[in-house]
C-alpha cells in the first residue's frame, strides 16, 4: 500500500502503529533504568549483608564502622581501637544504640561521617569503593603483598579531609579490603544508593506469626534462670 496516495485517515491509521513502536523502544535509558530510593535502599542492603557485613558487622568491626544497621553508617567511623590491651585507663563504651543515640553525640566521641550529605561522591565510603574499582585484585592467584590481615595491625581510618593522601599511600586499601572488588551490578547499586542519600529500608509491619516468634524468643532470652541468662 502506498500510504502517500491514501487520504489522511487511512494514512493516520497506518502511520499510527508505527509511532507508537519507535516510541516504545526510543524510551530514555535514563527513564528505563531509574530505580526508586526505597527499592534502591532495599537492593543496596543486600549488597552490604552480601559483601560488607562480614567484618563490618561485629563490636570491633574495622574503624569502629558498622553496617548492621543505618544508624552504623550515619555513625561513621573511628580511629580509636575497641580492644587496646596497652591502655591504662578505663577505656570509653562506643555500643551502638547504648552509648550515643544521636550524630552529634558520636561526633563528640570522636567518630567521623563515611557519608557526605552535600556531595555524596566525596564522602569516605563512595570514594573506598571507587578506589577498589581502581585499583581491583584478581579473584584468582596470589595476594600481593602488603595486606596484613592480624588482629594487632595498624589500622587505616582516614577522615574525609585525609583521603587523598590515604588513596596515594594505600592504592590497594579500597573496599572491599583484601577482597575482588563488587561486580558492575552491585557497584552501581551501592554507589547509585548513596548518591541518592543512602536512604534508609522502608520500615515494614510485623505480621502476627512474625510478632509471635519475637514474643517466644524475647520470653526466652529474658528468663531469671541460670540457662537462660547463658544462652543469652
Amino acid at each position: 500500500v502506498n500510504i502517500f496516495r491514501t487520504d489522511s485517515r487511512a494514512r493516520l491509521a497506518l502511520v499510527r502503529p508505527m509511532l507508537f513502536l519507535v516510541a516504545l523502544f526510543t524510551v530514555p535509558a535514563a527513564l528505563a533504568s531509574e530505580v526508586s530510593p526505597a527499592e534502591n535502599a532495599v537492593r543496596a542492603q543486600k549488597v552490604l549483608e552480601h559483601r560488607c557485613m562480614v567484618c563490618h558487622g561485629c563490636y570491633d568491626a574495622p574503624c569502629q564502622l558498622k553496617m548492621e544497621a543505618h544508624d552504623g553508617l550515619v555513625r561513621g567511623a573511628s580511629k580509636a581501637l575497641v580492644y587496646d590491651a596497652s591502655r591504662l585507663r578505663k577505656a570509653e563504651l562506643t555500643r551502638l544504640f547504648d552509648d550515643a543515640h544521636t550524630e552529634r553525640r558520636w561526633r563528640k566521641k570522636g567518630f567521623y561521617p563515611v557519608l557526605d550529605n552535600e556531595d555524596p561522591t566525596e564522602g569516605v565510603m563512595y570514594r573506598m569503593l571507587q578506589l577498589k574499582q581502581a585499583h581491583p585484585l584478581d579473584s584468582k592467584g596470589p595476594m600481593p603483598e602488603g595486606f596484613d590481615f592480624s588482629l594487632a595491625r595498624d589500622q587505616q581510618c582516614p577522615k574525609p579531609e585525609e583521603f587523598d593522601k590515604f588513596r596515594k599511600d594505600y592504592p590497594l586499601g579500597g573496599m572491599p579490603y583484601g577482597l575482588p572488588g563488587l561486580n558492575s551490578d552491585d557497584h552501581n547499586t551501592l554507589t547509585s544508593w548513596l548518591e541518592q542519600g543512602a536512604p534508609r529500608v522502608p520500615k515494614t509491619m510485623l505480621t502476627d506469626t512474625e510478632r509471635k516468634y519475637i514474643e517466644r524468643w524475647e520470653s526466652f532470652l529474658n528468663a531469671d534462670d541460670n540457662k537462660h541468662q547463658l544462652m543469652a
